[in-house]
This record gives C-alpha cells, sequence and structure tokens, in this order.
C-alpha cells in the first residue's frame, strides 16, 4: 500500500521493511537515519486546507511550545525558549507507562535525528489512554525455574484516561519499589538509579511523576528530549480548531476515514471489520467522528455528532450546540470550541490516527512511530493523502534489546522433531524395540506378520497402478490390511515403552525449556531494567545508524 510522495522530501517506511527486531542488539531505523535528516532539512510543503496553512502550523507550534513549558514548570525543569520555533522538529510519543527499549529506540531516535538536524526533539505523552496496568513485569525463579511476574502497586486501576490517576503514595510506592528489588533476578544499576527519582518524586498525578523520572534520567545520559502531554496540547486552540474543521466536514471526512481504512483491510488481506481499528459509525441520525470526549475521571466515550443543518455535539452531558463552522480561521474556530467544551467540563481527545495526522500535519518536520503506529499510519497517508493532497515525512524506529538472563539461548533440541519423531515411532514400532526384545519369539512372530503385510499392501498398490486405475476390491482388500497392520502395531507398542518414555522426559524437558525460553527472550522488559552499560550500547547502536542495514 505504498503511496509515491506527493511532495519532494516527503519519506516514510518502506511497509516490507517493518519488521519487529526480536534478535539482542538488533536496531530497527527505517527510513535510515540519514535519509530522515535529510526530510528534516525540508519545510514540509503546506497542505490543501487552511489546517495546513503557514499561519496555522505556526500557531500550533506555538501551541506545543506552551505546553513543553507548562509540563517542564510541573515537573520542576526550566522549559525551551522561543528560539525553538525557527528549528525543525522531530517529534515521537507513546502511551505513559513502563515501557521496553524498542519503544524508548525512538526516544533516542529523536534525541539523535534532532542532533544531526540541529532540530528539536519532543516526545508526546500520550495520557488519553487508559493504562491496563500500573506497574511492570520482572522475571523471577518461581520452583527453580524462570518465570516472568507483573508486579503492581494497584491491582485493578480505573478505567479512564492516564491524565486522571494520581502516582502512588509514599509507602505504597516504597512496598512496590522493594518487591520489585526483592524478586526481581535483574539487579541492574540502572533500576537503582531509576528507582531512586521514582522514590523521590512528590504526592504527584502519575503523568508528571513517571515524566519527572524519565526526564532526569534521559537527562543524566545525554539525552534532550522535550516531554509534553497530549491532555495540555488538546486543551489549545489549535487542536481544538483541527476537530472544528473534522466537524465541518464530518461527511466527507468520515466516510474517507472508512474508505481509507477499507483500502487497507483489501490491500492486507483482513477479513476482520474491527482490525486495525473499526470504522465510523455513519447513521441517518448520526456521524461517528474519530475522537474520544469525556470529563474529568469518566470513561472515554466515542465523539458523534447529529446529522442535520444545525449539528449538536452528542455527549455524556447530554446533547450540545454547535456555533456556526466553516470559517477558515481555524484557530479561532478551535477557541470557540475550548470556550463550549469549558462550560461543559468536557475534553475532547484523538485516537490513533487522529493524533498523528494532527501532530504530522501541523507540528512535526519528522515523525517517528514505533512498529504498530507505522503500520497503522500508512492508512493515514492514504486519508492525508485523499484529505490534504499532502503526506507528511515519518519514520519507523525500534530495537530488539533483550536482558541477560539464563536460557536464552535456543539449544539444539526441537519439541516439533521430537513430536514427530514420537509419532513416527508409534506407527514404525520396529525402529523403538530394544535389542533385548527383538530377539524375542513373540516379537519376531509379530515383525514378520508386520513385513507380511506391508508387503501385500504395497503389491495391491503396484498392481493397481499398472491397469491405470484403482480396483476397488483391491482398496477394499487393502482396508483390511491397513487394520491389521494397525492391530499388530498396538501388540508390539508395550514393547517400545522404554524407548518412547525416554522421548516423553525429552519433550517434557523441551516444553519447560521452551517456557523459559520465552521469558528470557520477551522483549518488553522496562528499559530501566537493563544495566546501564547494555542502555549505553543501545543509545550508540542508534546513533551509528546513519545509512541503515
Amino acid at each position: 500500500m505504498d503511496l509515491t510522495p506527493a511532495t519532494s522530501g516527503q519519506v516514510r517506511p518502506r511497509p516490507d521493511h517493518i519488521v519487529t527486531p526480536r534478535r539482542h542488539g538488533t536496531v530497527l531505523f527505517e527510513p535510515p537515519a540519514s535519509t530522515l535528516a535529510g526530510a528534516l532539512a525540508t519545510v514540509p510543503a503546506p497542505a490543501a486546507t487552511p489546517l495546513g496553512s503557514c499561519e496555522f502550523r505556526r500557531q500550533a507550534r506555538q501551541d506545543l511550545l506552551a505546553c513543553i513549558g507548562q509540563h517542564a514548570a510541573a515537573i520542576g525543569a526550566v522549559g525551551p525558549g522561543e528560539e525553538i520555533l525557527s528549528r525543525p522538529w522531530v517529534i515521537t510519543g507513546h502511551q505513559v507507562e513502563f515501557y521496553h527499549a524498542g519503544v524508548w529506540a525512538k526516544v533516542i531516535a529523536a534525541d539523535h535525528l534532532a542532533r544531526m538536524g540541529r532540530g528539536v526533539a519532543i516526545d508526546l505523552l500520550v495520557d488519553h489512554d487508559v493504562s491496563a496496568h500500573l506497574g511492570l513485569e520482572v522475571p523471577v525463579m518461581e520452583h527453580g525455574h524462570l518465570a516472568k511476574r507483573r508486579i503492581t502497586w494497584e491491582a485493578h486501576p480505573p478505567l479512564v484516561a492516564a491524565e486522571f490517576l494520581t502516582a502512588p503514595a509514599s509507602l505504597k510506592r516504597q512496598r512496590w519499589m522493594d518487591e520489585i528489588t526483592a524478586t526481581s533476578l535483574v539487579k541492574s544499576d540502572a533500576w537503582k538509579d531509576y528507582a531512586s527519582r521514582l522514590f523521590a518524586g512528590g504526592a504527584e498525578d502519575y503523568v508528571g511523576w513517571l515524566s519527572k523520572a524519565r526526564f532526569g534520567f534521559e537527562a543524566a545520559l545525554g539525552l534532550h528530549v522535550w516531554h509534553a502531554p497530549c491532555s495540555l496540547l488538546c486543551q489549545k486552540p489549535a487542536w481544538l480548531g483541527f476537530v472544528s474543521a473534522w466537524i465541518a466536514q464530518a461527511e466527507v471526512w468520515s466516510k474517507a476515514y472508512n474508505a481509507a481504512l477499507r483500502r487497507y483491510r483489501v490491500a492486507e488481506h483482513i477479513g476482520n471489520a474491527a482490525q486495525p481499528m473499526p470504522d465510523l459509525a455513519l447513521s441517518a441520525e448520526t456521524l461517528e467522528l474519530p475522537f474520544w470526549i469525556y470529563g474529568p475521571g469518566q470513561p472515554r466515550s466515542r465523539l458523534l455528532i447529529s446529522r442535520g443543518p444545525a449539528p449538536s455535539l452528542l455527549t455524556p452531558v447530554g446533547p450540545i450546540a454547535l456555533p456556526g463552522l466553516g470559517d477558515d480561521d481555524c484557530y479561532r474556530q478551535g477557541q470557540a470550541l475550548r470556550q463550549l467544551l469549558a462550560e461543559h467540563h468536557l475534553a475532547i481527545r484523538p485516537r490513533a490516527l487522529t493524533l498523528t495526522m494532527f501532530v504530522r500535519l501541523a507540528l512535526s518536520n519528522v515523525f517517528i512511530h514505533g512498529i504498530g503506529g507505522a503500520i497503522y499510519d500508512q492508512i493515514t497517508d492514504h486519508l492525508m493523502e485523499t484529505l490534504f493532497k499532502t503526506v507528511p515525512s515519518y519514520g519507523c524506529v525500534s530495537a530488539g534489546w533483550l536482558l541477560d538472563l539464563p536460557g536464552r539461548d535456543e539449544g539444539p533440541l526441537s519439541i516439533a522433531d521430537l513430536r514427530w519423531q514420537y509419532h513416527h515411532l508409534q506407527h514404525n514400532p520396529e525402529l523403538a524395540l530394544p535389542r533385548e526384545y527383538a530377539a524375542e519369539r513373540s516379537v519376531t512372530g509379530l515383525l514378520e506378520a508386520r513385513r507380511e503385510k506391508i508387503r501385500s499392501i504395497q503389491d495391491s498398490l503396484r498392481a493397481d497402478r499398472r491397469v491405470g486405475r484403482g480396483c476397488r476390491d483391491g482398496a477394499a482388500v487393502r482396508r483390511s490390511w491397513f487394520r491389521e497392520l494397525h492391530q499388530i502395531n498396538q501388540r508390539l507398542l508395550p514393547h517400545t515403552q522404554p524407548t518412547l518414555q525416554a522421548i516423553d522426559q525429552q519433550l517434557a524437558y523441551l516444553r519447560l525449556h521452551a517456557a523459559e525460553l520465552t521469558v528470557a527472550k520477551w522483549r518488553e522488559y522496562f528499559f530501566a531494567l537493563h544495566p546501564m552499560a547494555s542502555l549505553h550500547a543501545l543509545i550508540d547502536a542508534i546513533r551509528e545508524n546513519h545509512a541503515g542495514a
């Protein structure tokens, strides 16, 4: 589903190169850093919409700069000055959680590209997503075997956006970190440093607590990447101007969204209409838009508007009449929508496609995706080409970076091979007979009878082939011989048990080894569980990626 770039200088990953790196020490940088740095030096082409105008882009970047400064102050840092507005921006982002080294590679790559292009690296904290669990998973030894355990400070987190979560209180925080330290096989210097930063935080919000620890940790490693929560960005007029434009064009844009999804499913041979995400629901009375809407502490709801000459937002607090839309000044429309939402204590947040669409269109010079985002943004590419006649640049970065755990090597044995061998011996018991049984008269008689049945079956098949067609009577006789052959095998089977039991024992060992291997090779352990030397090696591996693999 690759598209020809709509504008010179715009680049994107090649779909067939987006492959998850699973082997330790491998890095995916697609396109290569040098190509993305070249795109960083170009000015994004204006889109065929006021949203893509130079003025709207300037306003949107000022909004994000304000968010960065506000968040920096909240976590005790000094934010950037307005001089960054004149520099190219490399933007990435992810949910607010204890993510793995492959995800963290995007942050390193953003810093690296910004250095290459004298730009600015920004990490969007996607805090409008729901956190499935509050904690992290660690490798442990259970009953003498390697296993994986999730250690949380709250077993059942509320099903609300991360922006409403609070950090654990100091006593709960200490107990949680003590359990990790006592239980995990990993005793890394990086985790010791990171844990001290987590413990030092006061009774803060969850997003600020995690951001403060990571921001300080990254700065100590020489990474200069600004953090900005999406919840702050989505309170600004530029974002809400984007939402207003979608509301004004809902009929056309929502249909184009569904068409892009259907095109992707056809190209990827996806039969499930809910994958990779469901279509927007369009009925005679309502139109669904690709956004969430909710109030403080409320679960997320899909955003619907009513059809008609005077559309209304259909919200958790009831219908809300919308002001007149269609003004070319999207920023002013966003200011009006912000006022309306504030009066009803509501927020509108993006879903996956609309977040990267807005960021690529109005904020970034280059956006850095991980594996999943780079795959689904092929849909965004087609949608932006359809709606805006431009496809702004982005790349895909990930890494295979594994913890050094016992049992990480594959080993020479194969479960599949042993299972085939077991099956083969069951149907050819003479190969599994121990020497002491093979000479017994009762066994030799069965073996001779078995050989005779096989010869008879083979002779019958050859006779049928000579006449050029199957003989019905011959086939019936062969079925009878096959049943007798099976009965002979069953009578020989007790004599093969020592050999088959030995294979069973090997299979049991291999299944246990395979389970431990899965734990050892799991790539999603929190990146700060790696030793500091390993994290420096990851940073070096990404910074050395200029021409690509």
